[in-house]
């Protein structure tokens, strides 16, 4: 994650074994998802810096939409 502000990095996750190909933060900025060539769809908790769920997908993706169900 990148501090706009200073232009520093902030935070970095790990977990992809290929390029990311996507990112989206969560309406309540909790968290965020990401999409790679590797095949996986990550959630990763933005307080506890750590991955949350991954999901595995076949075919790519042309739109990430979020929604949290509370």
């Amino acid at each position: 994650m990148w501090d706009v502000l200073s232009s520093n990095c902030v935070r970095t996750f790990t977990g992809h074994k290929s390029g990311v190909r996507g990112i989206k933060t969560s309406p309540d900025g909790r968290h965020l998802v990401s999409i790679s060539d590797d095949g996986a769809l990550c959630v990763w908790d933005i307080a506890q810096q750590k991955l949350a769920a991954v999901q595995r997908w076949m075919d790519q993706f042309l739109l990430l939409e979020l929604h949290i169900l509370e």
